[in-house]
């Protein structure tokens, strides 16, 4: 929906400062054309038969031996003006819904994550639905934290049907929105769509207010997998809301220049708006980018690198060239635990992806080991590195009631302001801190001398133990259990077959 915000939308997150640019619109018109020119020239594989089939009818050049489709610009094009310009992330609680206009920032976690921190031993091992029903819980409770994505995939839920255990962990302990991830079967979409017909009343309404959105994450230089676009062409006919995510390695899949890589990231993400486009016109469609930069010399990779950012930022600037919502990483880090790299990498990047112009951003929030491992004291710590980059965004309102001079004209020269009616009307306007601490050392010693993380694993133990959800109705997640049970079932004998 395009306009002004309904009442009853969060609006949160309000973005003033001017964007950063890394580069000038000259520049961006030629990564927009080169993008063209790859893919009318080069092509892209696309390994699904029901998305050549589309390029196909559609006027596209398809060699069927090497499932390579070469794109007419004009077809992009096209694409292009069909998609909207906003989108509206509706959530299980309507006053919760995110209208994603461009001028405000909403934050979700990601993820994906195989491994957790557990929150007692401190030992990390493979993570379980309980872990992600915490997650949820955990993103429930924090005010600017506005959706979900998934942090976690289970290992004790079957594999063929995870991203069903996913939803329902996740839905039973937030009524925010959620992005599903790593949904890698279509075979598993009408089970998913059954169980949000269940809460939102039947496939009519889940086209009219879809409570989740998806997300394709594309990684190979310029190849769209099958689990990369079939599992969204069967989401587009409900109108799910579409992050398309390009996850270019630089130095592996992708050049090793940022620029490079911002250019094959493009194309790959205009190429797979296309067939989204094609299938399902207007649908709703989000920009998005999780680079990695390839470590040469260790073999490892990393998220937060300057050159990683640096991707990041010029995604972010092309998605706002085309005028599409912008979904963006960002609190990314390669350390392994909860420490300085952490927080280092974490609060430069969260701050990049911000102010280059991401409307879903933070993107990592209490992930580290690049995706690999969720840690829930990190989420409080990342919650505090996102509450201080929201107020940053708010900039400096310079009006006569901000400029305070007839406060300072009574104060004086030496008169303080403690007392003053001007910081009594202002002060609960200042950012206020969750975990960090401004108290004297002496003051800090005797109530315990805790680190932030020590602090923050306090603060989650509270969290857990005090807020309570509200649930879905009990029948709703009845019905959910047996669609969950018929599901494993089924899906294992499809997956066997």
């Amino acid at each position: 929906m395009v306009g002004t915000i309904p009442v009853g939308f969060m609006k949160i997150g309000e973005r003033k400062l001017k964007l950063l640019r890394v580069f000038d619109d000259e520049e961006a018109d030629r990564i927009h054309a080169l993008s063209l020119t790859l893919l009318q020239n080069l092509g892209v594989k696309v390994i699904s038969e029901t998305a050549l089939n589309l390029l196909e009818g559609s006027g596209a050049e398809v060699d069927r031996n090497k499932r390579v489709a070469k794109i007419p610009a004009h077809l992009v094009e096209e694409a292009l003006r069909k998609a909207p310009r906003s989108v509206t992330l509706y959530s299980r609680n309507p006053k919760l819904d995110l209208h994603v206009d461009g001028a405000h920032i909403f934050n979700i976690t990601d993820g994906v994550a195989s491994h957790v921190i557990d929150l007692e031993s401190g030992e990390r091992r493979p993570g379980c639905k309980e872990d992600l029903c915490r997650a949820a819980q955990i993103v429930d409770f924090l005010e600017y934290m506005n959706a979900i994505f998934t942090p976690l995939t289970p290992h004790d839920t079957p594999l063929h049907s995870h991203i069903l255990h996913e939803f329902d962990a996740v839905l039973n302990n937030t009524e925010k929105h959620y992005c599903a991830g790593a949904i890698d079967d279509h075979r598993a979409i009408p089970y998913l769509v059954e169980m949000m017909a269940e809460i939102v009343g039947s496939g009519e309404e889940i086209r009219k207010r879809p409570i989740m959105s998806a997300c394709t994450c594309l990684v190979s230089p310029l190849i769209i997998p099958r689990e990369g676009i079939d599992p969204f062409l069967e989401l587009a006919k409900y109108n799910v809301p579409i992050s398309i995510v390009s996850m270019p390695i630089l130095g592996a899949t992708a050049p090793v220049t940022a620029a490079g890589s911002i250019l094959i990231g493009n194309a790959l993400i205009l190429a797979c708006l296309t067939i989204l486009e094609l299938a399902n016109p207007g649908l709703p469609v989000m920009y998005g980018s999780f680079p990695l930069t390839q470590d040469m010399r260790r073999g490892g990779n990393s998220g937060a690198s300057p050159e990683a950012l640096l991707v990041i930022a010029g995604h972010n600037q092309m998605g706002r060239y085309y005028g599409l919502p912008v979904y963006s990483g960002g609190t990314t880090t390669a350390s392994k635990l909860p420490d300085a790299q952490s927080a280092y990498e974490k609060a430069l990047g969260g701050f990049i992806s911000a102010i280059t112009g991401a409307d879903i951003g933070a993107g990592d929030i209490g992930i580290l080991e690049n995706y690999n491992t969720l840690c829930f004291e990190q989420m409080v710590i990342d919650y505090e590195i996102v509450t201080m980059m929201v107020k940053l965004l708010e900039g400096v309102g310079i009006s006569d009631e901000t400029l305070a001079l007839n406060t300072i004209m009574r104060v004086g020269c030496d008169g303080h302001y403690l007392t003053d009616k001007h910081t009594l009307a202002h002060f609960r306007e200042t950012w206020e801190p969750m975990i960090s601490d401004f108290r004297p050392y002496d003051v800090w010693l005797k109530a315990g001398g805790r680190s932030a993380t020590e602090a923050a694993r306090e603060r989650v133990k509270t969290i857990l133990k005090t807020h309570v959800p509200a649930p879905l109705d009990r029948s709703v997640r009845e019905r959910l259990g047996e669609i969950l049970k018929r599901a494993d079932k089924e899906l294992a004998k499809a997956t066997a077959g």
